[in-house]
């Protein structure tokens, strides 16, 4: 294993100089410093903190993985499949955090999948599918991890493409909003007013107060719904009762229901399916979707299985407990005669929320459209109404700003 040194030498020229080296021992920086003529003055082990701490994308696990199978196919064991990979990783920095990984292999004589937890970098269920892979079959387990990740992927990117959509949406229509309110107003006011008798430039502000007061209340109101979904989201991180309540509106809510629920329960039952087919147990999938899912609503159902499976209850009945089920759904799981027959039937419900998810992030994103559209629309309408009545006043003062500025 390797490690990073930082060294202080004197060149044979007479000059002190500083460099990094990445070799197994001290005695290896010495040596090759004492080859180049120079003189040691100070060897350092170069230690990092959290903060220094190698960035693993979604990405680089997915090839991870993948390479560990191609080496697993060729007729390595998984440890020798880890220590090539981990052998021909090119950043310096990664690989003295992958090599903890195998010292415990090497070294402890611990299992493949404990050695891959130690990397920190995969969760939950990931390392679950690794670690039945350890009673069933090593290469079928890597690449059902690699298949996991690589959907969880692609349903993060659409719920995350949908999140955004509708925020720019949302940014759009409120900045529409705020222009019209400290820009255009302001400039009609001022353009208006040119040329009236007191009473008429009376009229004029009183007509611009109005205007201002409308496009301020819908600006009031925007900027209050903002603020309102975060401090929901702080109470929804930090009070317990106040997430129950939360979870409840959420649910009788279509629109966020199928956006948001069906999406991580879609993703829930795929990857139950997958883990299935890859022998882990039900029990042991419960377990593992009530740590990992993104959703409280739909944790809290996985814990609530996992409850029942625990007081001896059928599968079926334990899958139907947490109320989370259509009547379709669980007709469908009462059916299953064993575990490959289950894990398609989590795989159907999987495709089938899917589809609403989908259908949801459509209706979400028609959603914060019509609201764009719609703030859009009453501030064109404001300032509209305004031109019309005064339509005369702020031309001759366009064309006067016009003429001066020629």
């Amino acid at each position: 294993m390797s490690h990073f040194f930082t060294a202080q030498y004197l060149r044979p020229d007479g000059v002190t100089e500083t460099r990094d080296f990445f070799v197994p021992s001290e005695a290896q920086v010495r040596k090759e410093i004492v080859l180049a003529g120079a003189t040691v003055l100070s060897i350092e082990r170069k230690r990092h903190g959290m903060l220094q701490k190698e960035w693993y994308s979604n990405d680089y696990k997915i090839n991870f993985l993948k390479s560990i199978a191609m080496q697993a196919r060729s007729g390595k064991s998984a440890g020798q499949a880890l220590a090539t990979v981990i052998g021909n990783e090119p950043n310096p920095r990664k690989r003295v955090e992958l090599d903890a990984a195998l010292q415990m292999i090497q070294l402890q004589g611990r299992d493949f999948s404990d050695a891959i937890a130690q990397l920190g970098i995969f969760d939950r269920s990931s390392i679950t599918i690794l670690r039945a892979g350890e009673r069933t079959g090593m290469k079928r387990a890597v690449e059902a991890a690699v298949r996991y990740l690589s959907e969880r992927k692609a349903n993060v990117k659409e719920l995350l493409g949908g999140l955004g959509w509708v925020s720019f949406e949302f940014v759009m229509a409120l900045m529409s909003t705020i222009e019209v309110q400290f820009h255009i107003l302001p400039m009609l006011a001022e353009q208006a007013s040119r040329g009236k008798t007191p009473e008429e430039q009376l009229r004029v502000a009183h007509d611009i107060a109005l205007a201002q007061w409308i496009n301020g209340a819908f600006l009031a109101l925007a900027v209050g719904a903002i603020l309102g979904c975060c401090l929901a989201v702080f109470l929804y991180t930090t009070q317990m009762q106040v997430r129950a309540r939360i979870d409840d509106r959420l649910l009788k809510i279509p629109v966020l229901n199928r956006f948001l629920v069906d999406g991580v329960m879609g993703q829930s039952f795929h990857i139950a399916s997958i883990m299935l087919a890859s022998h882990v147990t039900f029990f042991e999938v419960a377990e593992t979707l009530a740590g990992v899912s993104a959703v409280p609503i739909v944790r809290r159902y996985w814990q609530g299985v996992a409850r029942s499976l625990r007081s001896t209850s059928s599968t079926s009945e334990s899958l139907a407990a947490g109320g989370m089920l259509h009547r379709e759904e669980q007709q469908l799981l009462r059916h299953h005669e064993d575990v490959r027959q289950l894990a398609e039937s989590l795989s159907l419900l999987a495709e089938n929320r899917a589809e609403s998810f989908k259908e949801g992030r459509k209706l979400f994103i028609r959603l914060g459209f019509g609201v764009m559209v719609f703030y859009s629309l009453v501030s064109i309408g404001v300032v509209g109404y305004l031109y019309m009545i005064y339509s005369s006043s702020l031309m001759s003062g366009l064309l006067e700003s016009v003429g001066g500025g020629i």
